[in-house]
């Protein structure tokens, strides 16, 4: 299924500290109501690669989407494209509580869609840290994969209620991905609080290509949208 509409979102001074951007698709009719939303968040990147993207479609993320919809049976979610955040604090949560205002109250009311009936995330690398925090504190929120994550123990650890209940959870972690280890201790954060953790370890390292060359990405969106349908399973 292709896009049939593509917006630009720019947020001058946004609560990032610096000026914002990210991509809204839709793949299904522009007048569909409320439609579920899947928000990708990427890695970390330099100031340089971040105003270098700025004006371009992040056209590989979509193709990765457009293959998960193809193993889809229900009307398709839209999706927003959202680069990992410049800003780095010394305080960690100084960095969510600005992520979650930046989505909430300065990207969403620009969407086409600003009130989408639920919400799944997708995180790679230090994506994942915002990815998890938008999971676990967005009542819409239903579940998340990550790639190659990084900062999801801590995200986990900082959330105020650390409850997953009616959330789903997966992780890919390639088995020559230098962070994996990064995903393991996540795992063993979880296990001694009772949650379990499906980790998914394929062929690659720690690139997006890698991920999307073993399938990863395709089944991480799909995993994603069916926590969005709470049916069907994760994998094609």
């Amino acid at each position: 299924m292709s896009c049939t509409d593509w917006k630009k979102l720019l947020v001058p001074a946004s609560s990032l500290g610096h000026d914002a951007f990210a991509d809204w698709f839709r793949f299904g009719p522009n007048d569909a109501p409320q439609t579920p939303l899947v928000v990708y968040i990427g890695g970390a990147i330099s100031e340089e690669i971040y105003q270098e993207r700025s004006p371009t479609r992040p056209d590989a993320i979509a193709t990765e989407f457009e293959n998960a919809l193809s193993a889809y049976d229900h009307a398709p979610p839209d999706l927003l494209v959202i680069p990992c955040p410049l800003s780095m604090y010394e305080n960690r949560t100084q960095w969510r509580s600005n992520f979650l205002a930046h989505f909430s109250r300065e990207l969403l009311p620009i969407a086409p869609n600003p009130e989408p009936s639920r919400i799944a995330s997708v995180g790679f690398s230090l994506g994942s840290f915002y990815a998890l925090s938008l999971v676990m504190d967005n009542g819409p929120a239903s579940g998340i994969a990550t790639l190659g994550g990084v900062g999801m123990a801590e995200a986990f650890l900082e959330s105020e209620n650390r409850d997953l209940a009616g959330r789903r959870i997966i992780c890919f972690a390639n088995e020559s991905d230098d962070l994996s280890a990064v995903t393991r201790k996540f795992q063993t954060i979880l296990d001694e609080s009772g949650i379990m953790l499906e980790i998914v370890s394929r062929t690659g390292r720690h690139t997006f290509s890698d991920y999307a060359d073993n399938q990863s990405a395709k089944d991480a969106f799909l995993f994603s949208m069916n926590c969005l349908s709470q049916r069907g399973h994760w994998i094609a």
